[in-house]
């Protein structure tokens, strides 16, 4: 059984959670059951990146913690990955802390799992796979249920266009902004600048690259998030101390802890000036977007930054490959939706703007511009349809 979680912001030596509701809601939770949700149906990167818990399994249902129980894009999601469990879906709410503090016990418990499998296979030796032992999960009992309302939703039968590896998904599916999020995107000409990484200590230990100074430290983690896949860094600031957890693939790679706090925020300035957003520290979440091309391949990098309860924090998302292409897939039907809202709004303010002419006898003084406007839509509106579309691109 796991140890009780400990808060992405504590130190090494765990604290119980000083609420009584988180404490109540924590106590109320099956660990071990959690962490095997996460381990086999919803991964450790699609849980940190739509602000998901999977709490338990209870017959066909799963019940899903969410901070934001409303997050269309959350739910779409785990309906699209539970669809081809024949899963149904109940949402309850839980607290951005008791969320943090979860994640932060998953850690906790997978590197402790990785170090007693490693002390564990050395003396044995190698076993062919056809012998190896079936292991079968048995779901255990479902976990106490707080008092805060469920809400239960069919599963929809599974899409085409849904990736059958959950990861992919998780990492490249739009994220809704909370409310008060600022958000920016980069502006990107028609050619990609290049992404100069220089990483000479690829093959050192994580631990001695806290002797590095930020600007160093930044391009070492850089070359280890760039190696392949899709990488993620998360710079998690604790009250005395930093740490940083590098994934790849959704998959924990290595985690260098207790950074000094200078290090730490010197770390977050580089961070900025890669994606030039201004030093200061954030008073809310700013994210930022930028194409960079690396090793003859296209990179979307992903900055978010945003203020921690002992300073500011981030996560860095490196997307490639058919990853980038889904997500970009994702990014342009939510413009094509919202260019089709503020067209109906344009045809409705053109009615009634034509109905009070005429009704009142009023010339309208903007119609010359308007038909301009109309003009320039129709031609961009051409050039889209227009656009020759490679059928290979996709594959």
């Amino acid at each position: 059984m796991p140890s009780l979680p400990r808060h992405p912001d504590s130190s090494e030596n765990s604290e119980e959670p000083t609420d009584p509701s988180q404490a109540a809601e924590v106590s109320g939770m099956d660990t071990e059951q959690m962490f095997r949700l996460i381990d086999g149906i919803l991964p450790f990167e699609a849980c940190l990146y739509y602000q998901f818990l999977p709490l338990a399994l209870e017959g066909k249902y799963l019940k899903l913690g969410m901070v934001d129980p409303h997050d269309s894009s959350s739910l779409d999601y785990a309906r699209n990955i539970l669809a081809y469990l024949n899963c149904s879906l109940k949402t309850e709410q839980i607290t951005t802390k008791t969320h943090h503090l979860m994640l932060s016990a998953y850690l906790n418990y997978s590197q402790t799992a990785k170090r007693t499998q490693k002390r564990k296979s050395k003396p044995k030796k190698q076993v062919p796979p056809a012998e190896k032992p079936t292991l079968i999960l048995q779901d255990s009992d479902p976990p106490a249920v707080s008092d805060s309302p469920t809400t239960e939703t069919p599963a929809p039968v599974a899409s085409k266009a849904v990736s059958s590896t959950p990861i992919d998904l998780s990492l490249v599916s739009s994220q809704k902004p909370q409310d008060g999020e600022a958000s920016m995107a980069a502006t990107l000409g028609e050619t990609t600048l290049p992404l100069e990484v220089a990483a000479l200590h690829l093959s050192e230990p994580m631990e001695f690259l806290a002797t590095l100074p930020p600007d160093r430290l930044l391009q070492e983690l850089l070359g280890r998030v760039l190696m392949g896949g899709i990488g993620r860094l998360y710079f998690e600031r604790q009250p005395d101390s930093g740490r940083i957890l590098w994934s790849q693939d959704g998959i924990l790679q290595s985690v260098l802890e207790t950074l000094s706090v200078s290090l730490f925020q010197d770390l977050i300035i580089e961070l900025k000036r890669l994606v030039n957003l201004p030093l200061e520290p954030v008073v809310k979440p700013q994210k930022v977007e930028i194409e960079r091309q690396y090793q003859n391949e296209c990179l979307l990098l992903r900055l978010q930054v945003m203020p921690g309860s002992h300073g500011e924090e981030a996560t860095l998302q490196v997307l490639r490959g058919a990853a980038l292409k889904f997500y970009q897939r994702k990014k342009l039907e939510k413009l094509g939706q919202e260019s089709l809202n503020l067209a109906h709004v344009l045809r409705r303010k053109l009615k009634e703007m034509r109905d009070r002419s005429f009704r009142y006898d009023l010339p309208i003084e903007e119609e010359a511009n308007l038909k301009k406007l109309l003009i320039c839509l129709d031609q961009q509106i051409d050039c889209i349809t227009e656009f020759p579309v490679n059928p290979q691109s996709d594959s």
